[in-house]
């Protein structure tokens, strides 16, 4: 793959933990975090 993506259908991981790392990160129910955004850039679960 070329560009790492997470996908945590349990909420494992922090949102603050996952900021920190170059990886696009979808969970349930919880913002999402792209690794093209700045650290403090959360986008809404509707994908905004």
């Amino acid at each position: 793959m070329k560009d790492s993506i997470v996908i945590d259908g349990r909420n494992c991981y922090s949102l603050q933990e996952i900021q920190k790392y170059p990886i696009t990160y979808f969970s349930i129910g919880r913002p999402y975090v792209f690794k093209d955004r700045p650290n403090d850039s959360l986008v809404k679960e509707s994908g905004e």
